[in-house]
């Protein structure tokens, strides 16, 4: 089972993927309106976090947000749960992310944003065996721009049409 918080395009295309694999999906995104079928939309976070093997971070930071995996969080975690946070580092609580590890209730963790931006040299997590890091730039390739341009084109050409 794999929990992803936050349902937008970046969301819903990786509840995509982890459907394609078989994967039981939960969801949590308080304004995610038209969801498939496969992804379990749940009331809050993190109800149901106990159900899950992975959670992926997916969603916007804002109060609301800010800090939502920390040491409370760590002690509803199914035991051992792997994390990946690909959206903003302060939605996770990195000292909370080395208790987990150091417990063993994480197996373990995939960053590519940090509570610290450029992330410190002397970050214990660089150290940690079961972290895997990279940079979450990574997808501004040649062709993820062009993609992004023509979509945004698009979009503001059918809302010029529709307004005049």
């Amino acid at each position: 089972t794999i929990g992803i918080v936050g349902l937008g395009d970046i969301g819903k295309c990786i509840a995509k993927r982890a459907n394609a694999h078989n994967l039981k999906i939960i969801g949590w995104d308080p304004f995610a309106k038209k969801l498939p079928k496969y992804i379990q939309k749940s009331e809050s976070f993190p109800t149901n976090l106990d159900k899950c093997d992975f959670i992926v971070f997916a969603c916007s930071l804002n109060k609301q947000t800010k800090y939502m995996f920390n040491d409370s969080t760590l002690k509803k975690i199914k035991k051992p749960i792997r994390i990946v946070n690909v959206s903003r580092g302060h939605l996770i609580k990195e000292s909370s992310i080395l208790k987990g590890l150091e417990s063993g209730k994480i197996d373990s963790v995939a960053l590519d944003v940090y509570e610290i931006e450029p992330i410190k040299k002397d970050n214990k997590l660089l150290l940690h065996p079961r972290c895997i890091f990279g940079s979450h730039n990574g997808s501004n390739t040649v062709d993820a721009v062009i993609r992004a341009s023509n979509q945004a084109i698009l979009i503001i050409s059918k809302m010029l049409r529709d307004k005049y």
